[in-house]
């Protein structure tokens, strides 16, 4: 075997430093997948994967607050999800839960009824672009179960769903009773 630091390496066996070459971009990484992804890719010895996280971090490459940052705003720009979806997802992502819940407080902003109305404003807009595959629902039971459950799946709560149920209802359908209560 050359000696140390002669520049030679096996093949196909990635040294530490090039085993984080994939997380080297402008864009935030979150750290535990790419640790789990590198250890088991690349059969990398664990001293080599901490020694790539370590500088990784100490370059600002892999920083799961600031990944949580923006994948919250991505995600609130271009794929609509409510705050329980967002949540999942990142924790999915092996994100701390006391990270995402800092991001999402960030998010929103200091005050909750704001942020309660943005998400309102969020699901209603979405809603709205549904609204097509769920109005010629017979009922409005299967409509509440139809069009609820889609903005269930994209993370908005309950609270959120009801009054838009009530509010896309109305105007598809004149023959029900306005003051009767959603099914959910």
């Amino acid at each position: 075997m050359p000696p140390l630091g002669s520049g030679w390496r096996q093949p196909n066996r990635p040294t530490g430093r090039s085993s984080g070459r994939c997380a080297s971009s402008n864009n935030a990484r979150v750290q535990w997948p790419n640790c789990v992804s590198a250890s088991s890719a690349t059969h990398s010895p664990p001293a080599a994967i901490n020694t790539a996280l370590d500088r990784l971090r100490d370059l600002d490459l892999l920083d799961d607050a600031a990944f949580s940052r923006s994948w919250i705003e991505n995600r609130r720009a271009f794929r609509p999800r409510g705050s329980l979806a967002l949540r999942d997802e990142l924790r999915r992502k092996g994100v701390a839960r006391d990270l995402i819940d800092a991001a999402l407080a960030e998010a929103d902003g200091d005050d909750p009824d704001a942020a309660a109305e943005e998400e309102m404003t969020r699901a209603l807009d979405l809603a709205r672009r549904a609204l097509p595959r769920y109005a010629n629902a017979p009922d409005r039971a299967t409509f509440q179960r139809r069009m609820g459950g889609y903005l269930q799946r994209k993370g908005f709560s309950l609270a959120t769903i009801r009054p838009i149920l009530q509010e896309l209802w109305q105007p598809t359908h004149d023959d029900d009773d306005p003051d009767s209560e959603p099914v959910l």
